[in-house]
């Protein structure tokens, strides 16, 4: 999708910091077009459903905001195919989300300036013409042609009843009958993580579930470290973060491992990682790559910020950076216009591709 040639990058720019320094005065008035074009209708749902739809207006300009930031249109249409899933499993009217997206459109037009309306409001169209088309739900991540499919169902079904202690054990005799961690990784760890993620989208879980599920993992990976610290070191050093606000950690935690498994030196920094902080660890881990992982477009601005203060730091400038992630996914060029070096679908590429960044294909 092509934004019209007389929409500049800049004007695209100036629209994100407008959304987002306009962020609750414009979601105030969305929710309030919802409630008049329909006051019986959204007059049942209360002061809490009130709220709940200030929450998703937010929402809305915030991933408008980031989509615009990087110029990318199919971002913010991936994000309205998300919450078309999301919201078909709540009881709400069908139109919800095309309306919700129109008084977006609708009050953007009135409340920034023309330029900068008009490339939000190109977003908008696309994602709205889109919508009918976007899948109307997301299969399920464990597949019985993927390897391992009987395990992946053994786990996800172990830490969805919370039996950690089982779901540990399974992981562990697992390992001791051969198969490898990285195997286990791939095709248990992480269609099981994306499988949790599905199943809250479509409120089959509880975000409390999904919170304890995703620590069982963790639980488990940590109980594999004393098979996984013991490949040689070839003098290649990793530091491995999530930028601030991001608490998806797991994809860069397992890169981080796969790394320590084919002899890098890795320094795990996890979710939330202050971008002010990073320079100083990149210089005292001496590292050759930085490796940033972002779950949530929302979090790209984030992202870029990580970017520009390493390479604002001399000492930082022969580091490589390369980032992942779902956005990345999404826009597979995503990772030029943020500035890195580049980009990983997972972990196995993820070392490919760090090889080559530091001259060892």
């Amino acid at each position: 999708m092509i934004l019209d040639a007389a929409i500049s990058p800049e004007i695209c720019t100036q629209a994100s910091r407008q959304l987002k320094n306009m962020e609750t005065e414009l979601a105030t008035e969305i929710v309030a077009r919802h409630y008049e074009n329909d006051p019986q209708r959204w007059a049942g749902y209360g002061e809490i459903g009130r709220q709940h739809s200030l929450q998703d207006a937010r929402y809305h300009i915030n991933y408008l905001a980031e989509a615009l930031a990087v110029q990318d249109i199919p971002l913010f249409c991936e994000y309205a195919a998300w919450v078309k899933n999301l919201f078909a499993g709540l009881p709400l009217p069908e139109d919800t989300l095309q309306k919700s997206f129109q008084f977006t459109r609708d009050v953007i037009q009135e409340r920034l300036a023309a330029p900068q309306a008009a490339a939000a409001s190109e977003y908008i169209h696309a994602a709205l013409a889109y919508l009918p088309q976007a899948p109307n739900a997301c299969p399920s991540f464990i597949k019985e042609e993927q390897p391992h499919y009987e395990l992946a169902s053994k786990y996800l079904e172990l830490i969805l009843a919370a039996e950690r202690q089982k779901a540990c054990n399974l992981i562990l005799s697992t390992a001791d009958r051969g198969v490898s961690i990285q195997d286990i990784y791939l095709n248990i760890f992480q269609p099981c993580q994306l499988e949790i993620g599905r199943l809250w989208q479509t409120h089959q879980i509880s975000i409390a579930q999904e919170h304890y599920s995703t620590a069982i993992t963790q639980t488990a990976m940590a109980l594999l470290y004393p098979r996984l610290f013991s490949t040689h070191q070839n003098g290649k050093r990793l530091v491995a973060a999530c930028v601030s606000g991001e608490l998806h950690e797991i994809g860069i935690r397992m890169v981080a491992d796969f790394f320590e498994m084919e002899g890098w030196h890795t320094t795990y920094l996890g979710a939330n990682t202050p971008a002010r902080t990073i320079p100083a660890v990149l210089i005292e881990q001496q590292a050759h790559v930085l490796a940033i992982s972002i779950s949530l477009t929302v979090h790209l601005s984030a992202l870029v910020e990580m970017i520009q203060i390493v390479r604002t730091c001399d000492e930082c400038r022969k580091i490589k950076i390369l980032v992942g992630g779902h956005p990345f996914n999404v826009s597979p060029s995503l990772w030029k216009r943020v500035g890195a070096n580049g980009y990983a679908a997972d972990a196995m590429s993820a070392i490919r591709v760090a090889n080559q960044l530091v001259g060892n294909p």
